[in-house]
């Protein structure tokens, strides 16, 4: 008993403060357990460059600096050890996007990189270079080569190529040379349909892919234009109705139950009677071209699920309020490998959409008025007099 005491006395004492960071091209990451209030960074010659002040709650701060004008930096905070970092060099900023469009991972050291390609018909990889200190570089994917005689320091310079087969990259600075392998791993358009479902599509969610509070699932749900133009010279809407914004989102659950990570392609529409339907047409930049389509990239971890969440605009001037008359619309996704062409799956559902109607709101209104108007005209009616009570009888003369 008195251990258990002991040791929910320990749990509620204070956490242990502790201090670590790591070096990054653009600053320096810090990392804090406990309440560290502030951080004090020093260049290599003894120099205060700045004071941080970090905010409560967080784990992790970033500290922007300039490299190229120290060669290491010693952060030092109250009751802590100091921490002395070297200069990272431009070797250490390469960020590699297979295939193109994936989010960019840092290379660690002279490694190989896989990842899949759909179709074999080679897939399109980027190669990113920041700039820690100033000169040349040289960056090669292949044949395709980038050559920049003087790069000022911060400066990113990034190289696409088409990659069909194990590839060899190369990055070559003043500082060194750093060499990479990529190797694309092949996989049939067979074996990407048959790994790849759509097991879901909920609406609508917020942009976090939660269900949206107040709004019901599965449907669009529009008030009548009377009510949608009271609400917004009232103000009293807490909804976009700008045809630009987002009316709410979409989340898309994705299988896949290969053993390999996929990297996809993402895209759904509103079809009417087989055609974009204009009412549910993203306005925002046009980004569909006029297709409907709005689309987001995702990887599927292998043997497992991952979920897009797309917007869903409406244009409400476009859908009127007849709901008995209102043509069936479709809700279609797909989904198709990153950087190749061809629907590896695709999932369709009906749409509901669901308006008030301006008749019925004005008819609701006028029966309001006429049942107040007659409990105020029952409330005022005066009740009827009763005849006085007779004091005794009457005498004949």
């Amino acid at each position: 008993m008195m251990g258990l005491l002991f040791a929910f006395l320990m749990g509620c004492g204070d956490v242990p403060t502790g201090l670590e960071a790591d070096a990054v091209p653009t600053g320096v990451e810090v990392r804090t357990t406990g309440t560290i209030p502030k951080v004090d960074v020093f260049s290599g010659d003894g120099q205060h460059v700045r004071s941080v002040t970090l905010r409560e709650g967080l784990s992790r701060h970033w500290v922007p600096l300039q490299w190229d004008q120290t060669e290491s930096v010693t952060l030092r905070a109250s009751g802590e050890s100091p921490v002395v970092l070297k200069r990272p060099t431009t070797l250490d900023s390469i960020a590699l996007s297979a295939p193109l469009g994936q989010a960019v991972e840092f290379l660690e050291g002279s490694q190989t990189v896989s990842f899949p390609s759909v179709g074999g018909t080679g897939s399109a990889v980027g190669i990113q270079v920041q700039m820690i200190a100033a000169g040349p570089v040289t960056v090669t994917i292949g044949d395709e080569t980038l050559s920049v005689p003087h790069s000022p320091s911060g400066q990113t310079h990034l190289l696409t190529a088409m990659v069909q087969g194990p590839t060899m990259g190369r990055v070559q600075t003043n500082e060194g040379t750093r060499e990479f392998m990529l190797i694309p791993t092949a996989l049939t358009v067979d074996e990407a349909q048959n790994a790849l479902q759509i097991a879901e599509i909920n609406f609508p969610v917020d942009r976090l892919g939660k269900k949206a509070l107040g709004r019901p699932q599965q449907r669009v749900t529009l008030p009548g234009k009377l009510w949608a133009y009271l609400l917004r010279v009232s103000g009293l809407s807490v909804r976009p109705r700008d045809r630009t914004v987002p009316w709410a989102y979409q989340a898309v659950t994705v299988r896949n139950i290969s053993p390999t990570d996929l990297n996809v392609v993402v895209r759904t529409k509103v079809s009417q009677e087989g055609e974009p339907d204009p009412a549910f047409r993203p306005r925002m930049r046009d980004v569909d071209d006029g297709t409907g389509w709005v689309s987001a990239i995702l990887r599927v971890p292998a043997e497992s699920e991952a979920e897009a969440v797309l917007p869903i605009f409406v244009d409400e001037d476009d859908l009127s309020e007849d709901n008995r008359r209102r043509v069936l619309r479709r809700l279609e996704a797909e989904v198709s490998a990153l950087g190749a062409d061809g629907t590896l799956a695709a999932h369709g559902q009906d749409l509901v959409v669901q308006r008030g109607s301006t008749v019925a709101s004005i008819a609701m209104a006028l029966g309001c008025v006429i049942s107040l108007a007659g409990a105020v005209l029952l409330g005022c009616r005066q009740p009827p007099s009763s005849p006085l009570p007779s004091s005794g009888r009457s005498r004949s003369s």
